[in-house]
């Protein structure tokens, strides 16, 4: 009864350590998952030509989309407009500028720059944005139109060259997204650019976009990494446990097994040397008023039986063997086991 109060005592220690075990791990580690968010950006470029004094046009500008030309072109106005949506709250660092290029290439051949400058249209514009889904850029600036188109001019008198020439204007934005469940910052780097053809007699104003009203899932894979340090000591020490305990069942079976195997051999010795000395009992006599003498070994008993000239009786139990002789007034008992 003892052996199995204490191997059921083993084995709900193994399982309440194996719960805390689990749930120590579980704590402790961070499992590799896919984090997703998601991405939607809309852009949009407008702009107005505004006219020089004129005998010909009442108007004062002229709207986005039409022929133009040059020789009336006071400025265009441009108005740049960008959102930036995520679909749970994070914070967002931006920063933006407005540049203009004056480009020259070679006729039909944009690859073939034969002049380059950039200039400022305006200043680095830095914005931060703390737990929330979407921040709006809306800036305007003014080209001066006859500034960009006199350099190309005069560099096409200069050199008496023949070559094609455009305006490049540009909003170039930089934005850094913090998410709780990434581990790195999501960068992003966008552009809207327009062109404005120089040195033409009439020109049209063309608009490019560059990855700009779209839907996109920014994925981070999560790789397995150790978030709190106490809990995984405790896994460790719960494994060890488990070791222990594991060991001591392995232990207390191979003891019985062992005991279970000397008790066979031993009653099988016995019933093949002494079968005709003793007799099989289902029913233990009483030993009430009685003297009992347990001796240590089945000689021993045999020692008796001669002396007392009774038969042994022999009582089985599921794990035990009683042989006893009942004298007048004492019996002798060995129990094997």
């Amino acid at each position: 009864m003892k052996k199995i109060i204490k191997k059921g005592s083993c084995i709900l220690l193994f399982i309440a350590v194996l719960i805390v075990s689990i749930f120590c791990l579980k704590e402790s580690i961070s499992f590799a998952d896919i984090r997703q968010l998601e991405v939607q950006e809309q852009s949009k470029i407008d702009y107005y030509v505004y006219l020089k004094e004129n005998d010909y046009f009442e108007e004062d500008y002229l709207p986005a989309g039409r022929q133009y030309i040059a020789s009336l072109i006071d400025y265009i106005a441009v108005n740049f407009h960008y959102t930036y949506y995520t679909d749970k709250n994070v914070d967002m660092n931006y920063s933006y500028d407005i540049t203009g290029t004056v480009i020259a290439h070679e006729p039909g051949n944009e690859s073939q720059i034969l002049y380059q400058k950039d200039y400022v249209l305006k200043d680095l514009q830095q914005q931060q944005v703390d737990h929330a889904q979407s921040f709006t850029i809306s800036d305007d600036v003014q080209i001066d139109y006859d500034q960009y188109n006199q350099i190309i001019s005069e560099f096409k008198s200069d050199y008496a060259l023949s070559l094609d020439s455009y305006l490049q204007v540009k909003l170039n934005i930089h934005i850094t997204t913090g998410y709780d469940e990434f581990k790195n910052p999501v960068i992003k780097n966008e552009s809207l650019e327009m062109k404005i053809p120089l040195t033409e007699q009439t020109i049209q104003v063309g608009m490019q976009y560059k990855d700009i009203n779209q839907s996109s899932i920014v994925e981070e894979e999560n790789q397995l990494e150790i978030t709190n340090i106490v809990f995984f000591f405790f896994f460790w020490v719960g494994i060890l446990l488990e070791i222990f305990v594991v060991l001591a069942l392995v232990r207390m079976i191979e003891e019985e097994k062992k005991a279970k195997g000397h008790y066979r051999i031993e009653l099988d010795k016995i019933q093949k040397h002494y079968d005709r000395a003793i007799v099989e009992t289902k029913v233990l006599p009483s030993t009430e008023g009685k003297q009992v003498v347990v001796v240590s070994s089945f000689e021993e008993l045999m020692d008796a039986r001669e002396n007392v000239e009774k038969p042994i009786l022999h009582y089985r139990k599921k794990n035990s063997s009683i042989f006893i002789i009942v004298d007048e007034n004492i019996i002798y008992q060995y129990i094997l086991k």
